[in-house]
């Protein structure tokens, strides 16, 4: 199967998935310091886990905004790439249904696995649920 041009390469997928890591951790630690900082202590019992619902919500809230409005996380607009549903922007339903299997398929290695042995250059969630990561076909000038 020939690559469009507008495919990604497997290597800016994994670049991509790296800087998302970063990004990932970059707010999980601001979101926890904060918390800690309001709460006054460390967080034990149920406080322990209702830290982490609220940076689960917060993570899938920054993705959902992305995702719906230009396509882009960070990360991916850092390498040029765009994710979209036949060629407009992910749905509230999609974008949560996608962060759901990303947490669970990327932490398990499973995507980065399927992305390094399988033809094709897409994720597996992409594959999964219908969603497509592109090059960006137009660029972007900043003045």
């Amino acid at each position: 199967m020939p690559l469009s041009k507008l495919e990604p390469k497997k290597l800016e997928q994994l670049f991509s998935m790296g800087y998302e890591l970063l990004i990932v951790l970059a707010i999980s630690f601001s979101f926890g310091f904060c918390y800690i900082g309001i709460l006054g202590r460390k967080p034990e019992g149920v406080e322990k886990y209702c830290l982490y619902l609220c940076i689960l919500f917060v993570l899938q809230s920054y993705y959902s905004y992305c995702w719906m409005t230009t396509g882009q996380s960070l990360a991916q607009r850092a390498w040029g790439l765009t994710i979209s549903i036949r060629d407009q922007n992910l749905s509230l339903r999609t974008s949560v249904l996608r962060f759901t299997l990303s947490a669970l398929l990327n932490l398990s290695l499973v995507s980065i696995v399927f992305l390094i042995l399988g033809r094709s250059n897409q994720l597996i969630q992409d594959r999964l649920i219908g969603t497509l990561v592109q090059k960006n076909s137009k660029v972007e000038k900043t003045t």
